[in-house]
C-alpha cells in the first residue's frame, strides 16, 4: 500500500510540476512578446529616421551631381536615395508579398532614370 501511497504521490508533484512548467512559459512569452514589440517600435522609429535622412541626403546629393554634370555621382545618389525609400516603404508595409511588388514595381524604375538621366548628362556636355 505504501508503495502506491507514495507513486501517486508522486503523480501529483508531477502534475503539479508540469503546471507550473506551463505557467512560467506563458508567463515568459507574454514578457518576450512585450519585449519584441516594444524593441520592435524602437527599431521601426530608428530605422525609419535613418532611412529618411539617408533619402533626403542622398537625393540631395543626387540632385548636385546631375547639375554639376556627373552621372556617376548622380548614379551612387540615385541609387542611395532609392534604398533609403525602399527602407522607408518596407517598415510601413504590413505584407511581406507587397515589397515584393514594390521591388518589381520600382526596380525597372530606377533603371529607365539612370539611363534617362545618363542620356540628358551626355547631351549636356556635347553643348558645353
Amino acid at each position: 500500500m505504501e508503495a502506491g501511497g507514495a507513486g501517486l504521490g508522486l503523480a501529483v508533484d508531477v502534475e503539479a510540476g508540469l503546471a507550473s512548467l506551463d505557467a512560467a512559459a506563458r508567463l515568459s512569452s507574454r514578457l518576450s512578446s512585450r519585449l519584441s514589440s516594444s524593441l520592435a517600435v524602437g527599431a521601426a522609429t530608428f530605422l525609419s529616421s535613418a532611412a529618411g535622412a539617408s533619402l533626403a541626403a542622398s537625393a540631395a546629393f543626387a540632385a548636385a551631381s546631375f547639375a554639376a554634370l556627373r552621372f556617376s555621382l548622380f548614379g551612387l545618389g540615385l541609387v542611395a536615395a532609392y534604398i533609403g525609400l525602399t527602407a522607408l516603404t518596407a517598415s510601413a508595409l504590413p505584407d511581406p508579398f507587397l515589397g515584393f511588388l514594390w521591388f518589381i514595381a520600382t526596380g525597372g524604375g530606377v533603371l529607365v532614370a539612370l539611363l534617362v538621366a545618363h542620356h540628358k548628362i551626355k547631351a549636356r556636355k556635347a553643348q558645353s
